[in-house]
């Protein structure tokens, strides 16, 4: 766990990330999100949950890529994340926000088992653990399947899962009155998509280079925040 921690420390501090503040010790945002990395790595040996297999990068584009968030303003209540798949970024929002609820939801029963027992083998302290909820359920179905869920939601997310355009219509019937939709683009998308004023949002971009510990450059990325108008 030690060698996973400063990997990730060490990718954090290359690519400029303000989480890299918060030390290595196993309650810490790196401590904790590489601890999980180490045990979704081991599930992904028999749940397919990333392709990206090697350490050094599943830590970069996975870890490092959710720890970006701790660039952004907290959540002003609980958090959702759609579509988690092997449970980043929903977990780097519990990771780095103590005390916040965090719902991983995806409609693939076998991630979300998976994601349980690599939340399990990690040993996140009790309480972080108790907060993170991976929920087997079709986002598009959340509305009325589970009608608590409805503008509850201070801080949705949503990293690799579809076009801007469809996560935000996911998330819209279950944001909070003052919460926002953080959305992961390349810069590509990013400046193919500016949602039109008469859709009800407006958005803040935040960019951020990923870097191996030497200093390769991987990837560009951008962190889209909307926020209601």
């Amino acid at each position: 766990m030690t060698e996973a921690r400063e990997r990730l420390h060490a990718q954090c501090e290359a690519s400029g990330l303000a989480v890299t503040r918060s030390g290595l010790e196993a309650t810490s945002p790196i401590g904790l999100l590489a601890d999980y990395l180490v045990a979704m790595l081991e599930e992904n040996q028999r749940v397919n949950l990333t392709a990206i297999r090697n350490a050094e990068r599943a830590s970069l584009l996975h870890a490092a890529d959710s720890l970006a968030l701790g660039d952004l303003p907290g959540a002003s209540g609980p958090a959702l994340d759609l579509g988690t798949g092997n449970g980043f970024p929903g977990v780097a929002l519990a990771a780095i926000q103590e005390g916040l609820d965090v719902a991983l939801c995806d409609r693939t029963r076998r991630k979300i088992r998976a994601i349980e027992r690599a939340l399990d083998a990690a040993s996140w302290p009790g309480t972080r653990r108790g907060r993170v909820s991976p929920e087997w359920l079709d986002a598009e179905q959340a509305p009325a399947t589970k009608p608590d869920w409805v503008h509850r939601f201070g801080r949705i997310t949503a990293r690799a899962v579809a076009t801007p355009e469809v996560c935000l219509a996911l998330a819209k019937p279950l944001l909070g009155k003052d919460g926002d939709v953080v959305l992961w683009l390349s810069e590509e998308t990013a400046s193919q998509h500016t949602p039109p004023k008469s859709a009800g949002w407006r958005s803040e971009d935040h960019r951020y280079t990923l870097r191996h510990a030497d200093g390769r450059e991987e990837r560009t990325a951008v962190l889209r925040r909307y926020l209601r108008s």
